[in-house]
């Protein structure tokens, strides 16, 4: 049991860091090409949703015990935090637009992997 575990908490561990990265990346100005070519193809609220959405999928997926409702909830408020730090950066803009469709992407994630694991 303990072999299978691991793996799959640090994939959860990578998809947060990944979105981490990416937060960060976009507060330095590091992203801004890519930004604009989201824009253009339907907008960041995509974005947000499926960024999101698979690191929510990941961490349910990694953690099969836990109640779905509750990772969906931790990383809403990860997802809140990161909005907010927006904020402060001279780059970004806070958008409840762009939490709201974080958090479709969250929830809507959540729940489809955990319907899957249901089965």
């Amino acid at each position: 049991m303990r072999t299978r575990t691991f793996p799959r908490r640090y994939a959860a561990a990578a998809a947060v860091g990944v979105v981490l990265g990416i937060s960060a990346a976009a507060n330095m100005g590091w992203l801004q090409p890519w930004l604009r070519w989201l824009h253009a193809v339907g907008g960041d609220k995509v974005g947000h949703g499926a960024l999101f959405g698979l690191m929510a999928a990941v961490v349910v997926w990694a953690w099969p015990r836990a109640k779905w409702t509750h990772v969906a909830l931790a990383l809403s408020a990860f997802a809140g935090m990161d909005e907010a730090v927006q904020y402060l950066m001279p780059r970004r803009a806070f958008s409840f637009a762009d939490w709201f469709a974080s958090l479709g992407g969250i929830w809507l994630a959540a729940w489809l992997v955990a319907r899957k694991r249901a089965r």
